[in-house]
């Protein structure tokens, strides 16, 4: 993959994620009686949400560069580290009063959610474009 490609699709999920967290956010100051707790459930899923994007994009540029043993053995080691990620900010939103914990889900996949999107559509137009 260019490095180019890599940056591009870095700051396109970037600024997709933060655009759905932040109508996350107002989504939740209309919905909502108390809306803090949800908007910071919202807040802490957002922020494993972008470390695991970061951890998910310098994956990519250094498994681009591995021999295929290597690149399978870190990208697994990766993938666990993004998953543990998730788990200690879930507990962690369980743990600490005043924050929702479905806020936080919803923060945390809202986007992998849109960054699949993106993909999905990003490949669609190489296809009709060939």
């Amino acid at each position: 993959m260019k490095e180019d490609t890599l940056i591009k699709w870095k700051k396109t999920g970037y600024l997709l994620g933060f655009l759905v967290e932040v109508v996350a956010c107002l989504l939740c100051l209309i919905l909502f009686d108390q809306p803090v707790p949800a908007i910071l459930g919202v807040a802490f899923g957002a922020a494993a949400g972008f470390i695991s994007f970061e951890i998910l994009f310098r994956t990519v540029e250094k498994v681009t560069e591995m021999e295929p043993d290597q690149a399978k053995t870190y990208a697994t080691s990766r993938y666990w580290l993004r998953l543990l990620c998730y788990i200690i900010v879930f507990l962690l939103a369980v743990l600490i009063d005043g924050v929702n914990e479905w806020g936080t889900i919803f923060g945390i996949f809202a986007f992998n959610f849109v960054f699949s999107i993106a993909s999905f559509v990003n490949r669609i137009g190489k296809k009709e474009s060939v």
